[in-house]
């Protein structure tokens, strides 16, 4: 059994480069607002959807008595942060005015060489307070 267990998560990176290297799936790559409101582990929950560049980082830090941080890096392009609020009260043919987005600090080289294109560093902070 755990012989069966090692190959599985051996083969999850094959897969999962698999999954997200065929065209036909970048397509479909996305989740929308319906989607996180139809679970309903997210209810009564604080949900954020992040999307960033590969090797972004992500520190949480232990939470303070009434908030939560969440750090997020990126040395290769921007960071887009959504706050998703899950209403009980949502109708469906209608898209919730709950919905925000934060904005990245981008840092610049101060003088990029002649013809070089510089990854775009951002770096978020965020801060949920209960």
């Amino acid at each position: 059994m755990e012989d069966a267990l090692d190959e599985l998560i051996k083969d999850c990176p094959q897969q999962l480069f698999e999954l997200t290297d065929d065209n036909e799936n970048e397509r479909l790559a996305y989740v929308t607002y319906q989607d996180i409101h139809s679970i309903q582990a997210f209810h009564e929950q604080i949900v954020i959807a992040v999307k960033a560049p590969e090797e972004t980082r992500l520190d949480v830090p232990a939470p303070k008595e009434d908030s939560i941080m969440v750090h997020i890096r990126s040395t290769r392009g921007p960071i887009d942060v959504y706050l998703c609020e899950v209403q009980q009260n949502y109708s469906n043919d209608k898209t919730s005015d709950r919905v925000g987005t934060s904005s990245s600090k981008n840092k610049h080289p101060e003088h990029p060489e002649k013809g070089e294109n510089p990854p775009q560093q951002s770096e978020d902070v965020l801060e949920v307070n209960n």
